[in-house]
């Protein structure tokens, strides 16, 4: 099979190979009763998709995945294990890799899970909005009050829940990081100004007409910005 690009989903550019990213696992949201979160109309970020407050960042490999892998490598094997009902055994034997973590790449990618996926974001992008994100809100206050819930849960009988203020699921098992937990409380922010969806991208699509597509689109956006930051009305 031959290789392909990824795409970021902020931006909708190509990443290519080797590029750095950022990889956020997503489920469905649920509708079931312990979790009533799905609308009819789409207005939260979150309404079709959900991200899980774990993240890995790495190289992209050319074939859907990351590899050099480094940060919540513990936690999305939790993940994908929580999911999958297999043993660490199953997934190698079945997704063989030269990593361990490649090989629990490989079996959420080639869609071996029900009801997990992830999506990539450039590094540079996920840095940036981070950095802008961090004054609007009370990112400490956020994650003290994941950090509750999650001790709540951990003293009920639920599969997993949903923490509404921050848009991300949480589920008991897993042993989340606070640094992870607080950037994802600055990227949700992020994802609600820019009025972006979590969802899945798509991987088609060509090369050749990226740039005049992009810069077409780049200089509205620019142009309206500035019309309506000096325009009171909006």
């Amino acid at each position: 099979m031959g290789c392909w690009n990824g795409t970021c989903m902020i931006t909708n550019l190509p990443i290519v190979y080797a590029e750095e990213v950022v990889l956020i696992p997503i489920s469905k949201t649920s509708t079931t009763k312990e979790n009533p979160l799905a609308s009819h109309t789409i207005y939260y970020s979150n309404d079709l998709y959900t991200p899980h407050p774990i993240i890995l960042e790495g190289q992209y490999n050319d074939y859907g995945i990351i590899e050099n892998v480094k940060g919540d490598i513990e936690q999305f094997k939790q993940l994908v294990r929580s999911k999958s009902m297999v043993t660490e055994a199953e997934i190698v034997l079945k997704e063989e890799a030269d990593t361990l973590i490649g090989s629990y790449l490989n079996y959420v990618e080639r869609e071996n899970v029900k009801d997990l996926g992830f999506i990539l974001i450039h590094k540079g992008v996920f840095d940036k909005l981070k950095e802008t994100t961090s004054e609007y809100g009370s990112k400490e206050s956020s994650v003290d009050e994941i950090m509750r819930f999650i001790e709540r849960l951990n003293s009920k009988d639920h599969e997993y829940s949903h923490y509404r203020s921050s848009d991300q699921f949480v589920l008991k098992e897993i042993d989340y990081t606070r640094q992870s937990l607080g950037d994802m409380v600055s990227l949700n922010i992020s994802m609600m100004y820019l009025r972006k969806l979590w969802a899945p991208c798509s991987g088609a699509g060509s090369q050749c007409g990226i740039e005049d597509c992009h810069k077409d689109v780049n200089a509205f956006v620019t142009e309206y910005i500035k019309k309506t930051s000096e325009n009171e009305e909006y």
